[in-house]
């Protein structure tokens, strides 16, 4: 990535989300009411828990972004671009996801990362939700990242 994007996200991820504005665990039981999505509500609870706020908070978050278009096969560029591609469209539904719940950003900061609109990727994440409770190809490829973030957890606890 350019390095004026990369300078950018790392002012905007700067400071830690205050704990006020992260995804709690009661609203993530409220939105995973299917059994087959509440696998991911516990996971990124306790990814969120341990995580934390390390100081390569905004190279892991890259990395995730990185592993989902590679998982995809689709191009970076492409998916912060303007296309409205199923591809691409899922590619920042995932994301999203994974960034709001797992990482615990507010959806304003998972918007400005994907250069969206708040609101869109507010629907992004709930349409996501969605589809990890109906679509099992969808349930496979987040477990992919959801084993990829475990392996970035256990990485900086050896540090």
């Amino acid at each position: 990535m350019a390095e004026q994007i990369k300078a950018e996200r790392e002012a905007l991820f700067a400071k830690p989300v205050p704990a006020k504005h992260r995804a709690s665990s009661k609203m993530a039981k409220e939105e995973y009411k299917d059994v087959k999505a509440a696998y991911f509500a516990e996971r990124a609870k306790n990814f969120a828990d341990k995580y934390g706020h390390p100081k390569s908070f905004s190279l892991h978050l890259d990395k995730t972004f990185e592993e989902i278009c590679k998982l995809l096969d689709v191009k970076t560029k492409d998916v912060l671009g303007r296309s409205r591609k199923s591809k691409l469209v899922f590619a920042r539904k995932m994301f999203g996801f994974f960034a709001y719940y797992y990482f615990g950003l507010v959806q304003q900061q998972v918007a400005d990362y994907v250069r969206k609109e708040r609101s869109t990727m507010a629907t992004h994440v709930h349409d996501f939700v969605t589809d990890l409770t109906i679509y099992s190809a969808v349930r496979e490829k987040a477990k992919h990242i959801d084993s990829f973030l475990y392996k970035i957890l256990e990485q900086q606890n050896e540090i």
